[in-house]
């Protein structure tokens, strides 16, 4: 699986667990797009490693999938 890697301070973020629970809400894209007002193409880049998220619409997608944001990364190297 390809993921984003994000260096903040000394730590690196990686988000690499979108799709993963997204699916294990039953939700397609379309869908987690329409309840978090995030567009659905940009939920595509971000899994598969064509786009970062901003940190807003990470906190926009934790909200809909009901899960911390640090559920969303792997937090490496801090």
């Amino acid at each position: 699986m390809l993921s984003i890697v994000y260096k903040v301070g000394k730590g690196v973020f990686t988000i690499s667990k979108l799709a993963e629970v997204r699916k294990a809400h039953g939700l397609t894209q379309e869908r987690l797009a329409e309840l978090s007002g995030v567009h659905r193409v940009s939920i595509a880049r971000y899994e598969t490693g064509k786009m970062s998220p901003t940190i807003r619409n990470l906190e926009r997608l934790s909200i809909v999938l009901e899960v911390p944001v640090e559920d969303l990364i792997d937090r490496k190297g801090a």
